[in-house]
């Protein structure tokens, strides 16, 4: 690894100023890494792009294989991915392959997932939301 080297005229290494204040890069927390579908978008891609006459029914079950454990293992990103980045073409895709027992398998995992919505935001102390939290209601 080659670092650059701040030097001086003399080729002296320069100082930092100890009263410096940090940067806004410095001072900025590092964001949480977020999930990289690269891969999986090219296999769902070249996968799915296959003529229904070459596609093989050993590399379906493969196919189904896989996305059934990505599915079972982060399945709330997993379809948040399917469904929000990719548009839902993944369902486009399985409709044309349906003639294939595993992509068809696939996809009646994918339309029985049971999608939970993001938590409301709370609402302020003095509202009341259910009617039996009102005090003398008769």
């Amino acid at each position: 690894m080659v670092e650059e080297l701040d030097l001086d005229e003399d080729g002296a290494p320069k100082l930092q100023e100890p009263d410096a204040e940090p940067t806004a890069e410095e001072t900025k927390e590092p964001e949480p890494p977020k999930q990289d579908y690269t891969l999986v978008d090219n296999l769902i891609d070249n996968f799915l792009a296959t003529d229904d006459n070459e596609m093989l029914p050993v590399l379906c079950g493969y196919f189904n294989k896989i996305m059934g454990f990505l599915l079972s293992k982060e399945k709330q990103k997993f379809c948040e991915h399917l469904l929000l980045t990719r548009e839902g073409d993944i369902f486009d895709g399985l409709m044309k392959h349906m003639s294939h027992h595993s992509l068809a398998l696939f996809l009646i995992e994918l339309l029985q997932v049971q999608i939970k919505p993001e938590a409301a935001p709370s609402k302020k102390a003095g509202v009341k939301t259910n009617m039996y939290e009102w005090e003398n209601s008769d």
